[in-house]
């Protein structure tokens, strides 16, 4: 996890507007991971620009539509 960490905060510094390229898909399927995973992780909170990039990110019909069921 320490590593996942570190990649959140890396990302946290990028500029993540603009088009959509694969490095996007790669980061919304990421996050969606932890989400489903580790829900008590707490990323959020630590990276509030990355989750403020997800939350538009995961209305997207194409994240939407490949989400897992809930349990």
């Amino acid at each position: 996890m320490k590593k996942a960490h570190q990649g959140l905060a890396t990302a946290e510094r990028e500029d993540l507007s603009g088009p959509r390229t694969i490095g996007h898909v790669t980061l919304g399927c990421t996050l969606g991971y932890l989400d489903f995973r580790f829900p008590n992780d707490g990323w959020r909170q630590r990276h509030p620009r990355l989750a403020a990039w997800y939350r538009e990110a995961e209305q997207l019909p194409s994240m939407q539509a490949t989400k897992p069921p809930a349990s």
